[in-house]
């Protein structure tokens, strides 16, 4: 037992360190740790390749900027009779693209509805809406993508 000590005394410590970090990971999780930014735009890029290589069968966008831009571009790679749903908490951007949408001539059956839900407070021998609610939910822009 001395004599290991001894020998294991006169490796400089860089090494030590070295033997320990080689028994403790094995190479599997040494070459699958990659910085987070790496990852996110690997997948990014898969996604996108995904997007390219096929048509796909809905659209859902929630957003809080105007989606009047953004669904233009991602209505290329829909195929064709298939939905689309938008939510956003403001009318006034979907209205614009519900404007977009029908002069496009892409889809059919477009739609805009409020969310909103209106709960009601119900006791013995008396039903009404509850006192406090909220202002709204949002706007939902629906409809079907078809060939131009």
């Amino acid at each position: 037992v001395e004599a290991a000590e001894a020998n294991s005394e006169s490796e400089p410590p860089s090494k030590k360190l070295k033997k320990v970090e080689d028994e403790n990971c094995d190479d599997s999780t040494a070459q699958s740790e990659k910085p987070l930014r790496m990852n996110l735009r690997e997948k990014s890029v898969e996604a996108f390749k995904s997007l390219k290589s096929k048509q796909l069968d809905g659209l859902v966008i929630v957003c809080k900027q105007h989606p009047g831009n953004l669904i233009m571009y991602l209505a290329k790679y829909i195929a064709p009779s298939r939905p689309f749903a938008v939510f956003c908490p403001y009318k006034e951007p979907l209205l614009e693209t519900y404007n977009q949408l029908k002069e496009s001539g892409m889809t059919v059956a477009v739609n805009l509805s409020e969310t909103w839900l209106r709960n009601h407070q119900v006791l013995p021998q008396r039903t009404h809406p509850t006192v406090l609610m909220s202002g709204g939910g949002g706007y939902l822009l629906t409809g079907i993508f078809v060939e131009k």
